[in-house]
């Protein structure tokens, strides 16, 4: 029987649990809202998901990401997302349910996602839930909010704005994505070793080991 998820019910969405509702202000809000569907939203849930396929648009298209990649509660499934980006401030059921009749004719589906930076309409809503009952396939809604707490848990938006971070880790407004420690182990099988202390030269962490 289909049932709606949770989000961290996929597995390469887990993060989200690190970002509270709290913590996404109005104007990280808005800037969620303006992102574009093919150049911004789509490329950052691929790369959460792990999926470097491109997805063909045109004729062909069943939706605008159908990925066998989607790890649900430890359960590899094949998944399709519908997304709708800054073109569609109000998301309507017109708006997807020609993706909806599509999505329901590929075999062996395990999740339909809808994922929206606008407002999604209650007849959308209705028809996306109908058509995932009718199909016997699990469903996930990702409004604004959730999309949002995603994009700042995986660091593809910034955390002060809101604005996507560029390839190089840098927001439109000049913020910079904070990369973090590197570190680089290199071990053998079964390599047994003890941690005999830390060392800090010039910023480089060295880890010394016995």
């Amino acid at each position: 029987m289909a049932h709606l998820l949770r989000v961290q019910a996929i597995d390469q969405f887990a993060k989200i649990l690190r970002v509270p509702e709290s913590a996404v202000s109005k104007k990280i809000l808005e800037a969620v809202r303006q992102l574009d569907e093919r150049r911004e939203l789509e490329p950052a849930l691929q790369q959460i998901l792990f999926d470097p396929n491109e997805t063909p648009h045109g004729p062909t298209e069943i939706a605008d990401i159908v990925t066998s990649r989607v790890i649900v509660n430890g359960e590899k499934v094949i998944a399709a997302f519908i997304l709708k980006g800054r073109s569609f401030q109000k998301v309507r059921s017109t708006d997807i349910a020609h993706q909806i009749m599509k999505i329901r004719q590929l075999q062996d589906l395990g999740l339909m996602v809808l994922c929206a930076v606008g407002d999604i309409q209650d007849d959308a809503h209705r028809d996306f839930v109908t058509g995932a009952l009718d199909a016997d396939v699990n469903y996930l809604i990702l409004d604004r909010l959730d999309t949002a707490r995603l994009l700042l848990a995986y660091e593809k938006i910034c955390p002060e704005d809101g604005s996507p971070f560029s390839e190089e880790g840098r927001c439109i407004n000049g913020h910079q994505l904070d990369r973090g420690i590197r570190l680089e182990v290199r071990i053998r099988e079964n390599y047994k070793y003890e941690v005999l202390s830390l060392r800090e030269d010039n910023g480089v962490t060295s880890c010394i080991v016995n």
